[in-house]
């Protein structure tokens, strides 16, 4: 799939996402379940803010020798 498709449909699915279970989480009883929802939803936070910062700050990160904030979105959103 080209990049910018795969880019639109990951978005278009991960900010429903994430609204959904932000909704859940305000029904949610369980402490623990709780603070998982949390962390789920900052961890996409910052993965979607490094996929941001990747496309596009993507030539300085290369001239400055550090092309892994591309890395960084995978790992996040694994």
């Amino acid at each position: 799939m080209h990049p910018k498709a795969n880019a639109f449909a990951l978005m278009t699915l991960a900010f429903p996402a994430i609204g959904f279970l932000c909704k859940e989480l305000n029904r949610v009883k369980c402490v623990r379940v709780y603070r998982l929802g949390l962390r789920c939803v900052g961890v996409c936070f910052l993965a979607i803010c490094s996929w941001i910062i990747d496309r596009l700050f993507c030539e300085t990160w290369l001239s400055i020798d550090f092309p892994y904030m591309h890395g960084v979105w995978h790992i996040l959103i694994f």
